[in-house]
C-alpha cells in the first residue's frame, strides 16, 4: 500500500482534491481557509494497487498555538507516507510560504509531487508556472481539482511508486468501528490519542477544534479496530445545517450510522445536558450499544458524588437499558481507558450474537408456560407460532403469531425482556418484531 500525503497552504484545495481521490464527499471543503484541521484518510484501489491518501490542515507559520499544532501534526504526516502531494495554488502562483514548506519538505528526504491546482484555464507554457521551478520540485502537474482535471495524470504518477496490491474488503461488522461522540471540549481526541499513543488528532482548551469525523485504525491487544472521532454536537438551535459547524454534526451522525459501538464522552465538570440524552437516543434508535464514559475524573471534588449524579440522570432516561453502562475516564491521565475499550468489545461482540432458531423456539416454549399469551380479540389463547432471528448488529428477531389480532406491547415487552436476560443481550439494543399468520380459510369476525 502506497501512502501518500497531500501538503500545503490553507484554501489551495487539498481536501477538495482528497475527496475527488477519495471518491466521496468526506472531508469539509468550503471557501472559507482552514476548515480541515486533523489529519483523515481514506483508503482506494485502482489498477491493482492499493493508496492511501492522507488529507492535512493547511501549513501555516502563524504564531496562534492552534495553528502551529495544525502545522506541524500535517508536517508529520509526512513521516510516515511514501510520497508527498505538494499543491500550490496556480492562480496565487509563487508564495513565500511556499518556498518555506518546500524547503522544510526537501529535508523529509521523499518522494514530492508537485501540483498546481485551480489551473483550469491555463497551459503548461503560462509564464506564472514557470515561477514554481524555484521550488525544486520540477515543472508542477496541472490540475483542477473541482473539474476533475489532470486527477487521471496524478494517479499515473504516483503508480510509479505503488506495487500491485489489491485491496480486499472485507463485511461492514468485520471489526469493531468505535464511535466516540459528545458535546465540544468534551475530551473525545484527548481519548483517542491516550488510547495510539501519539498526537494523531488535535486537542485544545478551546471547544470545537475537531471539524471532520476521523478513522483512525487501531489495534487494542491483537484486535483491529477503527476509531473514529467526531465534531462536538451542540443544540439544534445553535447550528444551521449550511455552517461549518451544520456540515460537522452531519458527518458525526454520519460516523454513528457507520458505527456497531459508540462510546458517549461525557464532561464530569459539567454533568448530563439535554444535547447528551438527545444524541444517546439517537444512537439507542439506531440499534447502536453505547457506553458512557465520564471524562476529566481527575478535576472532579467527589468522583463518587459525580458518578452518582450522572447515574441518576442517565437512569429515567433509556427504557431499553435497564442499567446504563457508565465509566469513569481521565484521558489526560490515561485512566480507564483499558475498561473503555474491553467494554466496548464486548459490546461488539454481543450485538453480533446470532442464535439458531432451534435454540430461539425452546427459550421461547418455556416463556410461554412461564407466562401464557393473552386472549385474542376473539377471546381466544393468541397462538404464538415460532421465533427467528433475521439479523445481526443490532440483533434482530421476528416473532410470528397466528391470527389477525396485534400482540400486545406489553407482551411484546415481557418477551424481549425476558429473551434479553436468558441470551446476555440486556447491555446491548435489540429489535423485536411481530408478524401476523391469518388463516386464510377463516372468515373475519369468525
Amino acid at each position: 500500500m502506497l501512502k501518500v500525503t497531500i501538503l500545503g497552504r490553507p484554501n489551495v484545495g487539498k481536501s477538495s482534491l482528497f475527496n475527488l481521490l477519495g471518491k466521496r464527499a468526506r472531508a469539509l471543503t468550503g471557501e472559507t481557509a482552514g476548515l480541515t484541521r486533523d489529519t483523515q484518510s481514506a483508503l482506494v484501489e485502482h489498477d491493482g494497487r492499493t493508496y492511501e491518501f492522507i488529507d492535512t490542515a493547511g501549513l501555516q507559520k502563524d504564531k496562534e498555538l492552534l495553528a502551529q499544532k495544525m502545522t506541524d501534526l500535517s508536517m508529520k504526516t509526512a513521516d510516515e507516507a511514501n510520497v508527498v502531494v505538494f499543491m500550490v495554488n496556480a492562480r496565487d502562483g509563487l508564495m513565500p510560504w511556499d518556498m518555506a514548506f518546500a524547503k522544510e519538505i526537501r529535508k523529509k528526504s521523499k518522494p514530492v509531487i508537485l501540483v498546481a491546482n485551480k489551473s483550469e484555464t491555463m497551459e503548461d507554457n503560462e509564464p506564472v508556472l514557470m515561477e514554481f521551478l524555484k521550488l525544486g520540485f520540477g515543472k508542477p502537474l496541472l490540475i483542477s481539482a473541482t473539474h476533475n482535471k489532470g486527477v487521471t495524470t496524478l494517479i499515473k504518477d504516483l503508480a510509479k511508486f505503488a506495487q500491485k496490491d489489491v485491496l480486499e474488503e472485507g463485511p461492514k461488522n468485520d471489526k469493531l468501528r468505535l464511535t466516540v461522540i459528545g458535546r465540544p471540549n468534551a475530551g473525545k481526541s484527548t481519548f483517542i490519542n491516550a488510547l495510539i499513543g501519539k498526537e494523531k488528532l488535535l486537542t485544545g482548551e478551546m471547544a470545537g477544534v475537531t471539524r471532520d469525523s476521523i478513522e483512525v485504525p487501531f489495534k487494542y491487544k491483537e484486535k483491529e479496530c477503527i476509531l473514529i472521532d467526531t465534531a462536538g454536537m451542540r443544540k439544534k438551535a445553535k447550528v444551521t445545517k449550511t455552517s461549518i459547524e451544520g456540515q460537522s454534526v452531519s458527518q458525526a451522525i454520519d460516523a454513528v450510522n457507520q458505527s456497531n459501538v459508540v462510546v458517549m464522552m461525557i464532561d464530569a465538570l459539567l454533568g448530563v445536558e439535554a444535547q447528551d440524552l438527545h444524541l444517546a437516543s439517537y444512537t439507542f434508535e439506531q440499534g447502536k450499544p453505547l457506553l458512557f464514559a465520564v471524562n476529566k475524573m481527575d478535576a472532579a471534588e467527589d468522583s463518587k458524588i459525580t458518578l452518582a449524579e450522572v447515574k441518576k440522570r442517565l437512569g429515567f432516561s433509556f427504557a431499553q437499558i435497564k442499567e446504563p453502562i457508565i465509566l469513569p475516564v481521565s484521558a489526560l491521565k490515561g485512566k480507564g481507558l483499558h475498561q473503555v475499550m474491553q467494554t466496548a468489545f464486548k459490546l461488539f461482540e454481543k450485538s453480533g450474537t446470532r442464535l439458531s432458531t432451534g435454540k430461539l423456539n425452546t427459550w421461547l416454549d418455556k416463556a410461554l408456560t412461564k407466562n401464557p399469551p393473552p386472549l385474542s380479540r376473539l377471546k381466544r389463547p393468541m397462538a404464538i407460532k415460532y421465533i427467528t432471528q433475521v439479523d445481526t448488529f443490532p440483533p434482530h428477531f421476528v416473532i410470528f403469531v397466528g391470527g389477525a389480532s396485534d400482540l400486545p406491547e406489553s407482551y411484546k415487552n415481557y418477551l424481549m425482556n425476558s429473551l434479553k436476560s436468558d441470551f446476555d443481550l440486556t447491555e446491548t439494543p435489540v429489535r423485536f418484531s411481530v408478524r401476523t399468520q391469518k388463516n386464510p380459510y377463516q372468515k373475519d369476525g369468525k
